[in-house]
């Protein structure tokens, strides 16, 4: 069809001579037999029909052919060119090549089979269907490493608890799912996996097989993996736990200093792993018993507990890492910790642990972590912080090394408390003690320090019966008073008697003032009748004059010794004092001792001697020249 008008306008133009010419291009495009038409702009353009022959001859040069032969068993059937195809039983089939058609096809599928090659996919989803599907899937399963892998071997060692009957509803109980995935993890160690965001409900407790041998034979052990999966409990239940089991009387690992016999259960874990969990409504989310070298508990999250989230016991190694315990509930005692150790507590490392103990009253409830066992060679830092708790660390038992440096504790009662333990030593240092009522609250802690790093806010710092001086107050600026030369130890802190604290070659323990030197039994032959404190509570000399602190009645004429418990420190300068000494007389001395390695003297007018020196860890006052001496009184300070 020829173009009416062809006035070879510009696209676009409005020429109802062009609008009539472009009807007449559509119209010969559609409908038009021939293969081609020339629009207005004299171009060559294809028809719909010269399309459809282009795209037919494609598909025969390519030996496409749109209808099928269909194989019936039992029946003669004739090919006649190589690109004719073969149904048979829901797959597609074509002739070997090389061949020479035509090809007759006898009926017989054993022997015509030979003949013929599977072009279809129906083959091979049957195998991916079948079990040894996984293992013909080949690829580079990581972005590390050059090596194709099967699919099969990538999973060999992961179970899904979805292949057991687990429904992971939230309503559904799942444990007796969870206990088949885990009774199928191979001897030599496996995992386990949880749905992504799943919810599992769990009745009752899922008691953590043992997958490598007591003798410590390295392994994967049993990995469970929560990808995020909420896991609810019966309100009562330990969810998971491991180390029931009869007792073992081989030595772990070979090492000959591992306990033996009665002290541990069989089922001991190596490279076993609880990871990515959250955990609500239970008794307690993880009681792990021997979880020892490469075990870790990474990553969960656990609240409306009536236990604790974590109960350990002898648990070796444990790595903790990331985890947060919100019981929220008030019916928490003050000794119920969120995190338990029990047992012998060695060398387990903690990092980004978090416990609150804010319960629905937000009031305080609980303790962070507790210690009842022995405790060796800790560090609690790195990111560790407990809030709203009556004890943010709890120890019950002996500390042999524990270092509690960079934590954070919050609105606790008792920041770091001890009741019954003895501390071998412990250092605290680089912590924040934010509005906690007391910082520490600690008895018989012998060696450590509490260091200059500490920021104490106002909460008290109580050290109890058997701390010595060797555990030291805080780097927070002792306050001045008036006389410069004299410090007292601040206001709010609490050292009671029978604790000494040293620091900057002083010695403290009152919180009042300078109450704590106190003076001890003399030799008998000095006549000391016993120890009288210095009851010295002012802040400076001029205040409460003389008071005695050691009454003496005795008819030995010429020397009198008096033993202090002032710590001879090996730094000290000198020792200051007032002495008010009567005897025939009344002489008042003051002065000041330079030290001299371990002896400093003062020598008085008409030969009356005052001599310091150095009586093991203390400081001893020597008399001499005064007669019979009735009273001393005074006051002395280690500069």
């Amino acid at each position: 069809m020829t173009n009416t008008y062809n006035t070879l306008n510009p696209l676009g133009s409005t020429s109802p001579k062009d609008l009539f010419d472009n009807a007449s291009n559509f119209d010969e495009a559609m409908n038009s037999l021939s293969p081609s038409f020339y629009d207005r702009f004299s171009k060559r353009r294809e028809t719909w029909a010269g399309m459809e022959k282009m795209v037919s001859d494609f598909l025969e040069s390519m030996g496409f052919e749109a209808t099928h032969l269909v194989y019936v068993d039992g029946v003669p059937l004739q090919v006649d060119r190589p690109t004719q195809l073969i149904d048979r039983a829901g797959s597609v089939y074509k002739v070997k090549q090389p061949a020479s058609f035509p090809v007759n096809l006898t009926g017989t599928w054993a022997t015509d089979q030979l003949l013929l090659v599977d072009v279809g996919d129906a083959s091979l989803r049957a195998l991916l269907l079948s079990p040894a599907g996984a293992s013909n899937v080949f690829g580079q399963l990581s972005a590390l490493g050059t090596v194709a892998q099967s699919i099969q071997d990538y999973m060999r060692n992961k179970i899904f608890i979805g292949q057991f009957g687990a429904v992971c509803d939230g309503v559904t109980n799942d444990a007796p799912a969870i206990r088949l995935a885990l009774d199928a993890i191979p001897a030599d160690g496996g995992a386990i996996s949880f749905p992504d965001w799943g919810t599992c409900k769990v009745i009752g407790t899922i008691f953590i097989p043992q997958r490598i041998p007591v003798s410590g034979v390295a392994g994967q052990g049993v990995q469970l993996i929560g990808n995020n999966c909420t896991i609810i409990g019966d309100g009562t239940s330990t969810i998971f736990e491991s180390g029931t089991g009869t007792k073992s009387t081989v030595a772990l690992g070979g090492a000959s200093n591992w306990p033996l016999g009665d002290e541990l259960p069989t089922t001991i874990h190596y490279n076993s792993r609880i990871e990515g969990f959250n955990f609500k409504t239970c008794g307690t989310a993880m009681k792990l018993k021997n979880w020892i070298q490469g075990c870790s508990v990474e990553r969960c999250y656990a609240t409306d507990f009536t236990d604790h989230m974590l109960w350990t016991n002898r648990s070796f190694y444990l790595s903790q890492t990331d985890l947060t315990g919100r019981p929220f509930r008030n019916d928490r005692t003050d000794l119920t910790p969120i995190f338990r150790h029990d047992g012998f507590n060695n060398t387990m490392s903690f990092t980004g642990v978090h416990g609150s103990g804010i319960g629905p009253d937000t009031f305080t409830h609980g303790t962070g972590i507790g210690f009842d066992g022995g405790v060796e060679g800790l560090v609690l830092g790195n990111g560790l912080s407990f809030e709203a708790c009556k004890n943010g660390i709890l120890l019950e038992s002996i500390v042999y090394s524990l270092d509690i440096n960079g934590v954070y504790f919050e609105v606790c009662d008792a920041a770091i408390r001890s009741i019954g333990a003895n501390i071998e030593h412990m250092s605290v240092d680089n912590c924040r003690f934010n509005a906690c009522s007391t910082n520490v609250n600690v008895d018989n802690w012998t060696n450590g320090s509490f260091g200059p790093g500490n920021d104490t806010q106002a909460g008290l710092v109580v050290f109890g019966n058997g701390c010595t001086h060797d555990v030291y107050y805080p780097s927070q600026q002792l306050t001045s008073v008036t006389h410069t030369a004299w410090k007292r130890v601040p206001d709010g802190w609490v050292v009671p008697a029978g604790c000494q604290v040293h620091r900057n070659d002083m010695i403290y323990n009152n919180a009042v003032g300078f109450d704590a030197v106190l003076f001890r039994d003399a030799p008998a032959s000095s006549g000391n009748t016993g120890v009288v404190p210095m009851s010295y509570t002012g802040d400076c000399f001029d205040v409460g004059g003389m008071v005695p602190f050691c009454a003496l009645n005795t008819s030995v004429p010429g020397q009198l010794i008096v033993d202090t418990l002032i710590y001879w420190h090996p730094s000290m300068s000198a020792v200051e004092f007032d002495l008010g000494i009567t005897h025939s007389q009344l002489d008042v001395i003051s002065g000041r001792l330079s030290c001299n390695n371990t002896i400093m003297r003062y020598d008085s007018v008409a030969g009356k001697t005052v001599t310091a020196v150095q009586n093991g860890d203390f400081l001893r006052f020597i008399l001499t020249g005064f007669g019979t001496i009735s009273l001393v009184t005074g006051r002395v300070r280690i500069v």
